[in-house]
């Protein structure tokens, strides 16, 4: 007999353990479950699995992210230089978070800054909220899984265009691919591609096997980009939500689940 309940802080172990199991690829660790919790709880979310379960329940899907992998021995790094010749005459420099920060300890505000604007140009159905300085230093530069080698910034002058950024994952069998941006007033220079041509040669003279990354279905221009560079799609992970009225009390007062 099966017994459904709701999980409690105490099944944690347990629950990772399944999930790994489950995803033998993406293998996460008891901190990683309880950070992503406390995010969830934080902003007012909670999760579900299996689509046609919430569908049945009134649940809509607002995204359709998809994983992009490639393969990076099968990567021609020959076929792309020129993308990074075209930045170059364009007046961009590529450089890395950590080449900027031996030029300039005082960089990081800026490139806080160049990330906010990036993150709030990517699709996303939840409002971006801009992570403070202090979280940024964080997750994106003080974090076990940051590679500042691989954290590839635009600049042109001293201004900072875009980002591309490469982040550990728990094996050496692949290197996660983060956001990749490009600042509005900077557009149609090639910087993105170049961003992205210089992320993918870093990961192959580290000697990852592939690089993976998640692109949302309306983000189509990092998708053609991703397209040229040969990574292939792979099923879609998507997010549905489900907008939840105030309960009314028998004595007429409302309350919000």
């Amino acid at each position: 007999m099966v017994t459904i309940r709701e999980a409690q802080e105490a099944d944690d172990p347990r629950i990772v353990e399944v999930g790994n199991a489950v995803f033998p690829e993406y293998p996460g660790t008891l901190d990683d479950l309880r950070h992503e919790r406390a995010r969830l709880r934080a902003g007012g979310y909670a999760t579900a699995m299996t689509v046609a379960f919430l569908v049945r329940r009134g649940f809509r899907e607002t995204m359709r992210t998809w994983e992009n992998r490639l393969e990076l021995r099968r990567f021609d790094p020959s076929a792309f230089l020129r993308y990074l010749d075209r930045a170059r005459d364009a007046g961009v420099v590529i450089t890395t978070l950590a080449e900027e920060r031996a030029r300039d300890p005082e960089t990081l505000r800026r490139v806080h800054a160049l990330h906010t604007a990036v993150a709030r140009d990517i699709p996303s159905p939840i409002p971006y909220t801009p992570l403070p300085f202090e979280q940024f230093l964080h997750l994106v530069v003080e974090s076990p899984t940051s590679l500042p080698d691989g954290h590839f910034l635009a600049r042109v002058g001293e201004d900072y265009a875009g980002e591309s950024t490469l982040v550990r994952s728990a094996t050496d069998a692949y290197v996660y691919h983060g956001a990749t941006g490009v600042l509005p007033a900077t557009r149609g220079r090639g910087i993105a591609m170049a961003l992205k041509v210089s992320a993918a040669l870093y990961a192959r003279a580290q000697g990852y096997p592939e690089l993976r990354t998640w692109n949302e279905e309306n983000n189509q221009a990092i998708l053609v980009i991703n397209e040229r560079l040969g990574f292939a799609r792979q099923p879609a992970w998507l997010t549905l939500e489900r907008h939840i009225a105030p309960a009314t009390r028998v004595d007429g007062a409302r309350d919000h689940v």
